[in-house]
């Protein structure tokens, strides 16, 4: 009893946290890969190669990783690094990087420090075309009621 109480406890204590806005990141190991480049939270998966006889050896699955050259419309110039055909889709459903890494909550790039890298850039490059008296968050909410009027698009 003494066991669910504190569980409760804990429970309460990371809604209180997540509700100002702090989050807990996963605990599992990542690829040093991936804090080079875009994987969308691929990664190497792990299992058996089974053969004709159920012989069980074990195997490894890697990301589909392909070197990329991707045009920002917003910085100018295109970024290159590897992404995974995943973030490839993504990033062409989305209408480009720019709209990717925008649109997208930040908390999905948890656990790709290289595209909230690029994320922060895209911000500090958008802050700086703004003129003075127009702040990013009053363009945010335009945006937003344009949404809620109109819908998304794409």
């Amino acid at each position: 009893a003494e066991y669910m109480g504190f569980t409760l406890l804990m429970q309460a204590a990371r809604a209180q946290l997540r509700s100002v806005g702090v989050r807990y990141a996963s605990s599992a190991p990542k690829m040093g890969r991936a804090t080079r480049g875009m994987y969308g939270g691929k990664e190497v998966a792990f299992g058996n190669r089974v053969s004709h006889s159920q012989r069980k050896t074990r195997r490894r699955w890697n990301p589909n990783v392909q070197p990329v050259a991707v045009f920002s419309e917003t910085l100018g110039k295109q970024l290159r690094f590897p992404a995974t055909t995943y973030v490839l889709r993504s990033i062409d459903k989305a209408g480009g990087i720019d709209n990717y890494l925008m649109r997208n909550p930040a908390r999905k790039f948890d656990n790709d420090p290289f595209a909230l890298e690029k994320r922060e850039m895209l911000l500090a490059a958008v802050e700086e075309k703004l003129p003075a008296d127009v702040s990013f968050d009053t363009v945010r909410a335009i945006e937003e009621s344009i949404v809620l009027t109109y819908g998304r698009r794409g």
